[in-house]
């Protein structure tokens, strides 16, 4: 209870004050009965009758929400139960079928690795979607939701790794048409963020770009460090992996990618198709083409130039 408004003035409201009880006395806490209502503005006390009917009316409302904010509190905690039990089963099954397509990979077994590998595919995109309701505190019932939440920046690196997954499909555009609209959507917002954290000429984030039909992020050469061999990047990547699955450190795998750097800035080749990457010689250009930029080069030059 804040105060009633005041009956005798425009901008006055009545206000309850309690009188101190003596230092000696010990006495319990006063009841709003026992308070004297003044206005803070006029400086007189509210008809009796009007005083008392609204004092009801406020009780009863302050009775209705101290039960509203009850309920919503236990079906908060029931939800967000729920939320984080969704979420740890989506990242274990994402995880065990991961492992499983590898496995499969080294086995021979395209088929079933390539159907492992969508399997996971799919469950990372539902990780994101809870993981995107549970950012945003939405309190949605059911395995769907139909609000369209900012994206979860904490998980960058789960929608990396999705975007990755997908472009190592046989048939990365059956997957995005298999999915949702709202799904795709979701997706398709990382788009940007990924390419200011992973780099706008990332392998990963240009395909998302091109089978999502997103615009590839513009490169503002002011804020970001000089463009690398798009080439000689991803096969220093390739060996920083490899040699972290084989034992090596994490620190190991650091160190090569800081020494593969080059000493000195040198001339690079940019894409005469889309002008998103670059390359250090014609060599390394036609082995990029071949691995995988010549399966997204005209998407993302027509979408770049798109308006």
């Amino acid at each position: 209870m804040r105060g009633v408004k005041c009956a005798h003035c425009a901008d006055g409201v009545a206000m309850p004050t309690f009188a101190p009880p003596p230092p000696p006395e010990v006495r319990e806490v006063p009841g709003i009965k026992a308070a004297t209502w003044r206005c803070d503005a006029c400086g007189r006390a509210p008809e009796a009758a009007r005083l008392a009917a609204r004092l009801v009316d406020a009780q009863h409302m302050e009775a209705r929400a101290q039960a509203l904010a009850t309920a919503n509190g236990l079906q908060a905690q029931q939800l967000c139960g729920s939320h984080n039990a969704v979420l740890v089963a989506a990242r274990g099954l994402h995880l065990l079928g991961t492992a499983l397509a590898r496995i499969h990979r080294v086995e021979g077994r395209g088929d079933i690795a390539e159907s492992e590998a969508w399997s996971s595919a799919s469950w990372a995109l539902t990780y994101l979607s809870v993981a995107e309701c549970v950012a945003a505190g939405c309190a949605r019932r059911g395995a769907a939701c139909a609000r369209e939440h900012p994206p979860a920046v904490a998980d960058m690196a789960m929608a990396y790794v999705l975007l990755e997954q997908i472009r190592t499909l046989k048939d990365p555009e059956a997957f995005v048409r298999a999915q949702s609209a709202a799904d795709v959507r979701r997706l398709a917002r990382y788009v940007p963020l990924l390419g200011w954290c992973w780099g706008g000429s990332d392998d990963n984030v240009l395909a998302g770009a091109a089978l999502l039909h997103v615009p590839p992020p513009r490169r503002r050469r002011a804020d970001l460090a000089p463009l690398r061999c798009a080439a000689c990047k991803r096969a220093k990547r390739a060996d920083a992996g490899a040699s972290g699955s084989s034992g090596g450190s994490a620190g190991d795998g650091a160190a090569a990618a800081v020494g593969a750097q080059p000493a000195a800035a040198l001339p690079l080749l940019e894409c005469g198709g889309c002008g998103l990457v670059a390359y250090c010689s014609r060599e390394c250009q036609k082995q990029h083409w071949r691995e995988c930029h010549g399966a997204v080069c005209q998407t993302l030059a027509t979408l770049s130039t798109s308006p």
